[in-house]
């Protein structure tokens, strides 16, 4: 989960690096905030909101990130 913690360190630590991020959390505030700082450091970034605890969504999501383009 990217929206805060851990996860949001992660991620801005390899937007630095320029990477491509895709960003899952089921706090949609705390992940738009999290996108927003990685694209200040330059990273490609696509946020899913999705309750990492319902297993259809994760595979859902997971299909729907396999064929999603980020720039």
């Amino acid at each position: 989960m990217a929206g805060s913690g851990i996860g949001r360190l992660l991620a801005e630590r390899f937007s630095k690096l320029k990477c491509r991020l895709v960003l899952w959390d089921m706090n949609e505030a705390g992940i738009n905030e999290t996108a927003t700082i990685c694209k200040k450091y330059g990273a490609s970034v696509k946020t899913y909101v999705i309750d990492l605890c319902d297993r259809q969504a994760v595979y859902e999501t997971a299909n729907k990130v396999s064929y999603t383009r980020i720039n």
